[in-house]
């Protein structure tokens, strides 16, 4: 690969798609502000019903504000191996699926609710709550490892 297309790759790898999913989490009170409540169903029992709450501005600070730490971390945190810079690749992009998860499931449970005790999570949506940040966590850790400067067995891939 040439000189032009690793700094293409690094673009992408390092801004271009954490970016993206900043904006992605930014842009939540713009698009879905109007059919979500002053105030969001943050946590739940374990029968579905909410007993925590945030606004809807603070959610998304504080998932930007935990997506920023792990990334500026990522960044300049110099560990030394190109193991340890694979893992921190894929830490920081598994934070990101995380919080662009987080704030996914946020918006579909409390998505109509006129105030955040009537976002209920019953039945398999405790689960998803759960399972879709981890999923899309995962995912975003596959891309970031593969988007790594270099492999887990210390290999240079661009």
């Amino acid at each position: 690969m040439g000189e032009a297309g690793q700094r293409r790759r690094q673009v992408v790898r390092v801004w271009l798609i954490p970016g993206i999913t900043g904006l992605l989490i930014a842009a939540v009170p713009v698009v879905f502000g109007s059919h979500l409540p002053d105030k969001v169903a943050v946590h739940w029992t374990g029968s579905g019903f909410p007993d925590g709450n945030l606004p809807l501005n603070d959610v998304v600070v504080l998932l930007l504000g935990l997506a920023a730490a792990t990334w500026a971390t990522m960044l300049f945190t110099r560990f030394g191996t190109p193991t340890s810079l694979w893992g921190r690749f894929a830490l920081a992009y598994f934070i990101l699926g995380m919080s662009l998860g987080l704030m996914a499931m946020t918006v579909f449970v409390n998505f109509d609710a006129s105030y955040y005790v009537d976002a209920t999570a019953g039945g398999t949506m405790i689960a998803w709550l759960l399972i879709l940040p981890l999923l899309l966590g995962g995912a975003f850790a596959v891309v970031g490892a593969c988007l790594s400067p270099s492999t887990p067995a210390g290999s240079s891939d661009g």
